[in-house]
């Protein structure tokens, strides 16, 4: 393959814009900030060198440093996401997984109860407690009695999760293609002209204030303009998110089903799919712990950031997951240990 690789010319003024523009597009995606959920602490702040396009930049996060908020579905367009033919099959370890897992009887219990431990190479390390109710509702505790404290009120239960974990369970079924749609449109990126108006002023002022080259910055003023001055069938299209955008959110969900879904197999075999379209997703056949997973690594990150999901071989069930800088110790390592419950008295089921 290499010696067939054709010459090419080193790139010109308007290679280096059209890199500048899809650089823009991707940091004017950042989401409105929002109360966090769940992860608290996994994923963290993306900030980056930009090469490409001839200057050191701080990216916006709207990847593994991003929440992103639920949209209602009435008001985003219906994006679709698989445009590389290659992916459209689905990775068939993933597809063969997710086929068998559906397979297995429901679950007994009422809701998932997860202990994560989370290290940190330069952080102390820290335990918490997901409780996931089948009905959407979710809670939190550091401990087991500041859990069932939090299950004492109900109103205090966190139900944003339910739409994502609604939406892969119905996925079960489907083609990986659809599969990805549905769970990536249960919270997609924001989306819409004000919304991306808005981060490019903030991608402004945050160049403006790191000193950026004027060629960058002047590259998002031609932006603004244009959004500005278009049509509103021109600004929606100009606004609307890049596919590097819409894979990151899909992942995102992804990694929230197999949290929040990780005791209920048709929520594991929906995420599976959806996950197995992914063409910067490598999957492999591994060991974890002394035990045969699933590897499933993402290294479509800014600042060569990779995140890393290992997946028991036989249930699908999320056990380890970590995140960092390819080739150096990782920024983050977390393991999961998942069982089913009846809540509220948070009784084992099993």
């Amino acid at each position: 393959m290499a010696e067939r690789l054709p010459e090419v010319d080193e790139p010109d003024g308007i290679a280096t814009d059209r890199a500048r523009l899809a650089l823009l597009e991707h940091m004017s995606a950042a989401a409105p900030a929002r109360r966090p959920r769940r992860r608290l602490g996994v994923r963290l702040a993306a900030v980056g060198g930009v090469t490409a396009v001839g200057a050191a930049v701080g990216v916006i996060a709207i990847g593994h440093g991003a929440e992103h908020p639920a949209k209602s579905p009435t008001t985003v367009p219906r994006v679709a996401i698989v445009r590389r033919h290659h992916s459209v099959a689905g990775h068939p370890v993933l597809l063969r997984l997710a086929s068998d897992v559906t397979k297995a009887p429901p679950p007994p219990g009422n809701a998932t109860l997860v202990v994560r431990r989370h290290t940190f190479p330069n952080s102390p390390s820290f335990s918490g407690i997901d409780l996931y109710e089948d009905n959407g509702a979710y809670y939190y505790g550091a401990t087991l009695d500041e859990l069932r404290q939090s299950l004492a009120d109900p109103s205090s239960a966190d139900k944003e999760l339910g739409g994502i974990l609604t939406a892969a369970a119905n996925a079960a079924r489907m083609t990986p293609v659809q599969a990805a749609n549905a769970i990536y449109h249960a919270s997609p990126a924001p989306t819409g002209v004000p919304t991306y108006r808005t981060g490019l002023l903030t991608a402004l002022k945050k160049l403006g204030a790191m000193k950026a080259k004027p060629a960058l910055i002047e590259a998002i003023r031609r932006r603004l303009a244009a959004v500005s001055h278009a049509t509103p069938a021109e600004a929606q299209r100009l606004a609307a998110p890049s596919q590097a955008t819409i894979d990151n959110y899909l992942w995102g969900n992804c990694m929230d089903a197999l949290e929040g879904g990780a005791g209920r197999p048709g929520i594991r075999a929906g995420a599976m799919l959806a996950l197995s379209t992914l063409p910067d997703a490598r999957v492999t056949q591994t060991t974890f712990d002394g035990e045969a997973v699933v590897q499933i690594t993402n290294t479509q990150f800014s600042d060569h950031y990779a995140e890393t999901l290992d997946l028991d071989a036989h249930t699908g069930v999320l056990v380890h997951m970590n995140g960092g800088t390819v080739g150096q110790p990782d920024s983050v390592d977390v393991t999961y240990h998942v069982t089913r419950v009846t809540a509220p008295s948070l009784d084992p089921a099993h």
